[in-house]
């Protein structure tokens, strides 16, 4: 019969190395899934300031519905502008937009 301690030494290097083993499995999996994710995006849009830019209007759609003036969605402009670029960040993919200040 083993000792306690080294029965605990054991069990201790044991855990340590599934621990390792899953992070090398998570690792693993995380490159393969960026590396899918990239096969099908496409190249980087050259932005630049004083350029002129439409902007979704994707995430507007539940307030133009919520505000019930009796339009329905799906004849809501799908951009608005253009607007022109301020500042430009594309490491991060982070524009600034000029946007009057008008109700349209």
């Amino acid at each position: 019969m083993l000792p306690k301690a080294e029965v605990a030494t054991s069990l201790l290097e044991s855990i340590a190395l599934d621990t390792l083993q899953a992070q090398d499995n998570l690792l693993t999996v995380k490159v393969a899934q960026s590396d899918f994710a990239n096969r099908h995006r496409g190249d980087e849009v050259d932005i630049r300031e004083g350029n002129q830019v439409l902007l979704s209007t994707k995430n507007q759609w539940q307030e133009y519905i919520q505000s019930k003036s009796g339009c329905m969605a799906k004849f809501m402009p799908r951009y608005n502008g253009p607007f022109v670029t301020t500042t430009v960040h594309p490491e991060t993919s982070n524009y600034t937009l000029h946007l009057p200040n008008e109700p349209n």
